[in-house]
C-alpha cells in the first residue's frame, strides 16, 4: 500500500485542533503504544514506514505535535485502524462504530440504543449543583463535552468525534449492503399511498397562485404562513392533506402549510419562467438550496424553533436533493435502505446548534411533561425527521410518491418523534428527474376530467356522485340545494368578496377548476364585473352635521336667503356645501358670532 502522508498530516492537524495534549496523551497515545512495538515491522512493509519512528525509544513525545504525528498514524489507514479497533473491548468496538456514524452521542441514546452504559456521575455536591459526569475505565477513550454548570448536566453531557476524522475513518469501513438504494416491489402492507402528485402540483399551483395574489394567505414577518388562516386556504383551494382523518392538530394541515410556505418565491419567478416545472426548478436551484429554510415547516411538533431566524439554520438541502437524484430510477426504495445510506454517507445534519436544541427546544403536547431536545434526542427529533420530512415536502411539490402510515403518537418523545416517522418508501417521479438535471425535457400529465356539469339554461351546478370529492370545493362558489345540486347567484358568488381585484380572482379561479364554461356563466361573470362600484363618491363637497340642539343655527341654516344659496340640506340635519362655497359660508356665519375653524 501507497501510504498518504497528506493524509496524515491533514489528521494531525485535526486531532491539534479539536483535543488537548492532555487528553490525547492520557487517552489515546496508549494505543499506539499497544499497537507499534506488535504490529509496527508489519506496517513498514504495508508502506507505513515514512509515519513509524525506527524505533520505540525513538518515539519523541515531549510536544503535542509529537503525540499527535504518533496518534494519527492509527487512523491513517485500514491496516493500522483495524489494530487500533482490536484494541478495545466489545463494547467500546461497538460505541466507536455507532460513534462514527452519529457524531454525537447522549448517554441516555447510548443506553438506548446500544444497551449499555458508558458513564457515572459524581454524588451532588448541594441542592443547586448535580454533579459531573464521567466515564466507565473501559471507555475512557471517548472524547467528553458537558455544559457542566448546567442543571440538568447529566442531560448536555455527550460524547462526539469530529466531523473531519470521522469522514477519514468511515473509508476504512466497507460499504453495508443495508446502506445501498435497491429498488423493492414488495411495499408493506396497511398503508397510505400518495401516488398521483404531478397532477395534483399543477392543479394545486395553479389555485393557489390565483389565492395568493388576491392577497388571502397572511404570512408572518418572518415570511412563514399565519397557522390560523391556513384551514382556510386548505377549504378553499381544497388541498388534498398528506393525513386527512388525524386527531392531531398541528398534523391536518402539513401540506397546506407547505405549499404556502413556498407559494411567494414560485409566484416571483413566473415572469422569467412561465411554464410552472420551470418555475419549479428555479426554485429548487435558487431558493431550496440557497436561503429557503426547510426546518420550520419540518418539524412541526418541535417547539420553540420561532427562536430561530432563518439565517440560523445550516443549509443542509443540498443533501437531501442529492439523495433524492440518487434513487433508482422509476422504483420505490425502502425507507430504511434510505435513512442507512444517509447515516454511512455521515449527512451533514447539524441544522441546529445541539446546545441551542438543548436549550430552547422542546417536544411538546401542551401537556406538564415537556421532553427536551439536547444531546440525547436530537438524531429522533431533529436528524430523521429532517431527511424524512423533505421527501413528503418533495411529494408535496410532485417530485416523489410516498408509501407510508400513520403513527399513533402515545407518548410524543418516546414512541414517536415526528408525524414523518410513519415513512415506508419513495420513489421519484418524472418531474423529480426533471429537477434533478436527470432528464432535459418534462411533459405535464393531461389532467383527469373533473366529476361536475355545469347547466348552460340557468346557475346550477351537478355533481356525478354524493360523496365527489369535488364537494367541499363547490361551497366556495355556491350553495347545495339537494346530494347532487348545487346553485349560485350574485349574492352568493360575491359572499366575502372586498373588491374588484378579489372578484376577478375568484371568477379566474372558478375558471381554473371548472375548465371552459357555457355562455350563461360567461354572461354572469361579465354582469358582475360591470355592476363593480356603481356608486360614485362625491368628492368636491364638506358634508357637515348641524347639532340638533342648537336651533337657531339650525333656523339660521334653513331660512337666511344668502345661506340658502350656498347649501344642500340632506335628511338627519345633514348639509352639503360644495367646496368653492365653503369660505362664503364661513364670512357669512361670522356675521352672526358663529366662527368655523
Amino acid at each position: 500500500m501507497n501510504t498518504n502522508s497528506n493524509l496524515h498530516s491533514e489528521i494531525c492537524e485535526v486531532l491539534d485542533k479539536e483535543f488537548t495534549k492532555d487528553f490525547l496523551q492520557k487517552n489515546w497515545l496508549p494505543y499506539f503504544n499497544m499497537v507499534f512495538p506488535k504490529y509496527g515491522d508489519e506496517l513498514r512493509k504495508k508502506g507505513y514506514g515514512l509515519m513509524l519512528p525506527a524505533s520505540f525509544s525513538d518515539i519523541p513525545l515531549k510536544t503535542k505535535q509529537d503525540i499527535c504525528n504518533a496518534i494519527a498514524v492509527l487512523f491513517s489507514g485500514p491496516e493500522p485502524y483495524y489494530y487500533f479497533r482490536e484494541c478495545l473491548s466489545e463494547n467500546a468496538k461497538k460505541a466507536w462504530d455507532h460513534l462514527l456514524m452519529n457524531g454525537y452521542m447522549g448517554f441516555a441514546q447510548i443506553k438506548e440504543e446500544l444497551g449499555f452504559e458508558m458513564h457515572v456521575v459524581s454524588e451532588r455536591g448541594s441542592r443547586f449543583y448535580f454533579g459531573e459526569v464521567s466515564l466507565h475505565p473501559n471507555f475512557s477513550m471517548f472524547p467528553v463535552k458537558s455544559q457542566s454548570w448546567d442543571i440538568r448536566s447529566e442531560e448536555s453531557a455527550h460524547i462526539f468525534l469530529p466531523r473531519k476524522l470521522r469522514k477519514i475513518l468511515i473509508n476504512w469501513y466497507k460499504f453495508p449492503s443495508e446502506a445501498e438504494l435497491m429498488p423493492t416491489d414488495s411495499l408493506p402492507q396497511g398503508t397510505y399511498s400518495f401516488n398521483e402528485v404531478e397532477e395534483l402540483f399543477f392543479s394545486d399551483f395553479s389555485r393557489l397562485t390565483i389565492y395568493f395574489r388576491q392577497n388571502e394567505i397572511n404570512y408572518t414577518a418572518k415570511k412563514r404562513p399565519v397557522p390560523s388562516g391556513l384551514s382556510k386556504v386548505q377549504r378553499m383551494i381544497q388541498i388534498k392533506e398528506f393525513f386527512p382523518d388525524t386527531t392531531i392538530k398541528r398534523h391536518k394541515l402539513l401540506r397546506t402549510n407547505m405549499l404556502a410556505s413556498i407559494i411567494p418565491y414560485l409566484v416571483s419567478l413566473q415572469k422569467k419562467h412561465p411554464e410552472p416545472y420551470d418555475m419549479l426548478r428555479e426554485f429548487m436551484n435558487k431558493y431550496y438550496l440557497g436561503h429557503f429554510a426547510t426546518p420550520p415547516i419540518l418539524l412541526p411538533d418541535v417547539k420553540g424553533l420561532g427562536n430561530f431566524e432563518d439565517f440560523s439554520f445550516l443549509n443542509y438541502e443540498f443533501q437531501m436533493l442529492s439523495l433524492l437524484a440518487a434513487l433508482p430510477a422509476n422504483s420505490y426504495v425502502l425507507i430504511n435502505n434510505l435513512m442507512n445510506h444517509a447515516i454511512y454517507q455521515l449527512y451533514n445534519l447539524e441544522v441546529i446548534d445541539r446546545f441551542d436544541a438543548y436549550q430552547k427546544l422542546t417536544l411538546d403536547e401542551g401537556t406538564i411533561n415537556k421532553t427536551h431536545i439536547g444531546y440525547n434526542h436530537y438524531k429522533k427529533a431533529i436528524q430523521f425527521p429532517l431527511i424524512k420530512g423533505n421527501f413528503f415536502l418533495f411529494a408535496a411539490l410532485g417530485l416523489c410518491e410516498l408509501v407510508y402510515e400513520e403513527v399513533e403518537m402515545y407518548e410524543l418523545g418516546a414512541n414517536a418523534y415526528s408525524a414523518w416517522d410513519g415513512l415506508k418508501a419513495v420513489k421519484r417521479t418524472p418531474l423529480g428527474d426533471y429537477i434533478c438535471g436527470l432528464t432535459k425535457e418534462y411533459q405535464v400529465p393531461k389532467s383527469k376530467s373533473i366529476d361536475i356539469t355545469l347547466s348552460d339554461t340557468s346557475l346550477l351546478i351537478h355533481l356525478a356522485k354524493a360523496d365527489s370529492p369535488n364537494l367541499n370545493t363547490l361551497g366556495n362558489f355556491a350553495e347545495q340545494i339537494n346530494a347532487l345540486t348545487f346553485k349560485t347567484d350574485a349574492r352568493i358568488f360575491l359572499k366575502n368578496i372586498r373588491n374588484k381585484e378579489e372578484l376577478n380572482a375568484k371568477i379566474e379561479l372558478f375558471k381554473q377548476i371548472f375548465g371552459e364554461l357555457p355562455e350563461n356563466w360567461l354572461t354572469f361573470f361579465s354582469n358582475l364585473l360591470k355592476k363593480v362600484n356603481p356608486l360614485k363618491a362625491v368628492s368636491d363637497c364638506f358634508v357637515f352635521k348641524l347639532p340638533k340642539e342648537n336651533q337657531e343655527l339650525v333656523k339660521l341654516i334653513a331660512q337666511d336667503p344668502l345661506i340658502k344659496n350656498l347649501v344642500h340640506k340632506a335628511e338627519d340635519y345633514q348639509i352639503l356645501v360644495p367646496k368653492s362655497n365653503y369660505l362664503n359660508l364661513k364670512k357669512r356665519l361670522i356675521e352672526f358670532g358663529y366662527l368655523v375653524e
